[in-house]
């Protein structure tokens, strides 16, 4: 199947993130023309306006921003998963320090298959940034109990 996607914003950008998960992907006109088995799962990719199939119907993207930029979290609540989606959707790449919720992460590598699951942090991982760890840079996502339960549901649509 073909589709046509209509990008938010850095386009190079997405289209690296969308290589590894598609069987062709190419620059027209600033969309991008993918082709792949399933495309299903183009709605959860950060950094996709919207896309039309090529049987005509469109469909709405995820938005957000493509993923370019990597963070730490540690994922031990429903709170850390919400931020993490956030994060995910705003263009970071994840590395999981402490993970105490197996499930939910599956759940977010369907937005990002990148993610990384580590035992410490390391200067070898080049990270300055982290959505809450201490000793770095805080990506700051602020949300409150009600907005977790809406992001939560979110993720597990």
């Amino acid at each position: 199947m073909k589709a046509e996607l209509t990008p938010t914003e850095k386009i190079e950008t997405l289209k690296t993130n969308l290589k590894p998960r598609v069987k062709t992907v190419k620059k027209d006109s600033g969309k991008l023309i993918v082709e792949a088995e399933d495309l299903e799962f183009l709605e959860k990719v950060p950094g996709i306006k919207h896309y039309t199939v090529n049987d005509g119907s469109r469909q709405k993207g995820l938005g957000g921003t493509p993923i370019d930029e990597k963070a730490y979290i540690n994922l031990e609540t429903r709170e850390d998963i919400a931020k993490a989606f956030l994060a995910t959707a705003s263009g970071y790449n994840l590395v999981v320090i402490e993970n105490k919720r197996e499930w939910d992460l599956k759940l977010l590598k369907q937005y990002n298959p990148s993610i990384k699951e580590v035992s410490k942090t390391s200067e070898i991982f080049d990270i300055t940034k982290s959505v809450n760890v201490e000793g770095y840079e805080d990506v700051e996502i602020d949300i409150d109990d009600e907005e977790v339960d809406i992001i939560y549901r979110q993720i597990f649509k």
